[in-house]
């Protein structure tokens, strides 16, 4: 229905003739269009949008609702009229909540946001477990604000239903109710969930990954958007921007390149917060993968370069992984100088990072080292097509990672490297035997988007030789199809 008063509007924002009758306009009732009642589905990356983020920050339920309407998503604003109609309120009094103080009233801020379908981990008001979930949802609601006691608790507690979902549940509640304020103890505790994800995330597939960083993510999230002095606030947007790139690469490994694109932009949204250029750098270093499987080399050595400007002279992992990237893009290029001169610089920058880390955990995320070292120079030597180099390394890296069972990937990574050079270098068939044994050794879990990939770099290698023997045809047709699962 439109506002009464002197002036109407229909539900879908145009303002009503004063001899309409009817509670619908002209355009309305010739198409049947129905009145646009509740608002329409948004996509996830919507929540980005820079005014809408600060306005969540600022806990301004009014601010999130005006920049909510302004949003581009829309092609143009959503007229207040339409706005109020959705949550039930005059255009006058949403005018007033939009420009005024921020409101507190956790039953309205409930409903606001339930009714705009509000991603529950960016509020900063936690909710009563039914309504959480029908925010995600869209779900409407019935029932007021509930006491902090009874949001903690799970609506059926009996021994039956208090199975290992609910008892999560009830210890992810107790912890949020606990962190209100970030105390040493409770930054210390974001430090170990950050290092505990880089250590098991190079360890485990992307999709378990995901499962575990989602959930830590939300929490560290709630957290920082509570106001802290700039030393706590500088932590926490680095335990942000590390866990958001984790998520990124996840998603990229995955073959999710819109989704991976979306999350490394708001990875370096965290670190441009905390005004931080080493992390900075090291997100752009590590958003060079998602442009040399999915992009272009050009891409690469673009987002590669950035990264080592912000770095400078600095010796950290964010430029020998710069470095590196580089050359693996360069050996795509066929440029030789450049691939040795970027490969030099990665080692010499390896070298210094071993003498300053020598008891860190050598295969957590981020972390460069001589293994990481010789995958990328696998790869840009076999690309290059430098078989002799590209085999040392290659056999380098693999004793580096068959020191832990667990590191699956990169391993692969390699292998395919060598069925590359094997294939580009007269033997196609073995080649494509080799990189075949490899993914189907893999489990389903790790063949991932990026392993099938270079595979498919085999196939392309292979069926490029003029004359391809016939003895290879039906190892390359088989590395095919099981590069289309």
């Amino acid at each position: 229905m439109g506002e009464t008063g002197a002036v109407r509007h229909c539900a879908c924002g145009t303002r009503l003739a004063r001899d309409n009758r009817t509670s619908r306009c002209g355009a309305c009732t010739r198409t049947g269009r129905r009145s646009r009642t509740e608002p329409p589905e948004v996509p996830v990356e919507f929540w980005n949008h820079p005014p809408l983020r600060r306005a969540l920050l600022a806990r301004d339920m009014g601010a999130v609702i005006r920049a909510y309407r302004t949003h581009p998503h829309h092609g143009r604003p959503v007229r207040q009229e339409t706005v109020a109609t959705w949550i039930g309120l005059s255009s006058t009094r949403l005018s007033r909540i939009e420009n005024g103080e921020p409101v507190n009233d956790l039953t309205k801020l409930t409903r606001w946001a339930q009714l705009l379908r509000i991603p529950r981990h960016l509020l900063w008001f936690h909710l009563p477990a039914e309504v959480g979930d029908d925010v995600a949802s869209g779900t409407p609601v019935a029932g007021g604000q509930e006491s902090a006691g009874d949001a903690l608790l799970p609506n059926d507690t009996s021994a039956e239903a208090m199975d290992a979902g609910n008892a999560e549940q009830l210890r992810r509640r107790l912890d949020s109710l606990l962190s209100g304020t970030a105390s040493s103890a409770r930054l210390e505790m974001v430090e170990q969930q950050v290092l505990d994800h880089l250590t098991q995330y190079t360890r485990t597939g992307p999709a378990e990954a995901l499962g575990s960083l989602v959930p830590d993510l939300a929490e560290v999230h709630a957290l920082a958007a509570r106001r802290h002095p700039l030393a706590v606030h500088r932590t926490l947007s680095t335990a942000i921007t590390m866990l958001t790139l984790l998520v990124a690469d996840a998603h990229m490994k995955r073959g999710l390149v819109d989704d991976a694109r979306r999350w490394y932009r708001t990875a370096l949204l965290s670190a441009r917060d905390g005004d931080d250029p080493l992390l900075a750098a090291l997100v752009l270093a590590q958003q060079t993968m998602l442009a040399y499987y999915y992009e272009t080399p050009e891409q690469t050595i673009r987002l590669a370069r950035r990264a080592q400007e912000l770095v400078a002279d600095t010796v950290c992992d964010a430029a020998v992984l710069a470095a590196a990237a580089e050359a693996r893009a360069l050996g795509k290029l066929g440029d030789a100088r450049g691939v040795h001169h970027a490969l030099a610089d990665a080692r010499r920058l390896t070298d210094r990072l071993a003498e300053l880390r020598a008891n860190d955990d050598p295969h957590a995320a981020y972390r460069f080292n001589h293994g990481r070292l010789a995958l990328y120079t696998s790869g840009a030597l076999s690309n290059l097509g430098d078989v002799a180099h590209a085999h040392e390394a290659q056999d380098q890296a693999l004793d580096t990672y068959a020191t832990d069972p667990r590191l699956v990937i990169d391993p692969a990574l390699i292998r395919l490297d060598r069925a590359f050079v094997q294939a580009t270098a007269g033997d196609p068939a073995g080649g494509a035997d080799l990189a075949a044994a490899t993914l189907t050794e893999l489990q389903p879990a790790h063949r991932t988007a990026v392993v099938l990939i270079r595979a498919r770099d085999v196939v392309t290698a292979a069926e490029a030789l003029p004359g391809m023997r016939r003895n290879a045809a039906s190892a390359v047709r088989q590395l095919r199809e099981l590069t289309t699962v």
